[in-house]
């Protein structure tokens, strides 16, 4: 069986990612960020806090998510 992605165990749980971020109390775009693999929450802040969530409610796996960011910095556009 295929793994499933961070923003798939997301979903499957059946949370919606604006009322989630309203529910809690995160940043939504932020959340969007972290759903997607684009932060991590390693430092200190708003991506960590939005990680610290989303292992409370069991979709975070420290396993598989946050090990590595989704894209490449260098390869980001101006």
């Amino acid at each position: 069986m295929e793994q499933q992605t961070l923003k798939d165990r997301f979903k499957n749980k059946g949370f919606s990612v604006t009322a989630y971020a309203s529910s809690r109390n995160l940043d939504r775009d932020l959340l969007y960020k972290v759903l997607d693999g684009y932060a991590n929450g390693k430092k200190k802040g708003k991506s960590k806090d939005c990680v610290e969530q989303l292992r409370i409610d069991g979709v975070w796996d420290d396993d598989i998510d946050g090990k590595e960011l989704t894209y490449d910095p260098d390869k980001r556009s101006a």
